[in-house]
């Protein structure tokens, strides 16, 4: 086996990626940021991409424009109802995936430290616990982000009001929480201050995939 193999591509997982929000405390969009030789949402695309995932989804609101002029690698759907909340984005999102599609991960744009290991290891979670609906990854015993959900749960979603959001949701849903070594799960940029403090991180935390084969759940947490 070839020491950089990637993972087997995951064609019944999708990837919504969550862009639409106002980044109001940012004061500019966050998608579009700098981050390490890429923007944001390229830096997201990418570590699904090494992960094998590439049903991608990103879901915009006023910044489709400078979205489109990226020529992401990565649908575009804009989400006319972004004003109404991050929930709604999720709801719009669902028009992106497949009949094929099985379960999908949902991200929030500003959450970009996530590592790819992580990401296996719900999907290897996921395959492990076919009762379970929805997987969380938890650091320290903090749950974090991004969910993997079955696509079962998407009937329940639609009919949800949204109040609360998708933690909410997930409340009254069969999860399960995966143990996993990477405080980026918990790292968000609302602001210029944590957008500064994350971007020399992210130099030091680009971690590759474990090869096609091998172990991908890391170590729990002690």
């Amino acid at each position: 086996m070839r020491k950089n193999a990637r993972p087997h591509p995951k064609k019944d997982c999708a990837v919504l990626i969550l862009a639409a929000g106002k980044s109001s405390r940012m004061g500019q969009d966050k998608a579009g940021l700098p981050f390490g030789k890429h923007t944001v949402v390229e830096h997201l695309i990418a570590l699904y991409k090494k992960a094998g995932l590439h049903a991608i989804t990103v879901i915009s609101g006023d910044n489709t424009p400078a979205l489109e002029a990226l020529d992401l690698d990565a649908r575009i759907l804009p989400n006319p109802a972004a004003e109404k909340g991050m929930f709604s984005s999720v709801q719009r999102g669902f028009e992106a995936l497949s009949p094929e599609t099985q379960a999908f991960f949902v991200h929030p744009v500003d959450i970009p430290l996530v590592s790819c290991p992580t990401l296996l290891a719900l999907m290897h979670a996921m395959e492990t616990h076919p009762h379970k609906k929805a997987f969380i990854p938890v650091f320290q015993g903090e749950g974090g982000h991004p969910p993997l959900l079955r696509a079962e749960l998407i009937p329940g979603l639609l009919a949800f009001s949204g109040k609360g959001g998708l933690r909410k949701f997930l409340e009254t849903s069969d999860v399960l929480e995966i143990p996993c070594p990477d405080a980026g799960i918990l790292k968000d940029m609302d602001t210029p201050e944590a957008y500064r403090r994350l971007c020399p991180v992210q130099r030091l935390s680009d971690s590759p995939c474990p090869p096609s084969g091998r172990s991908a759940h890391p170590s729990p947490i002690p």
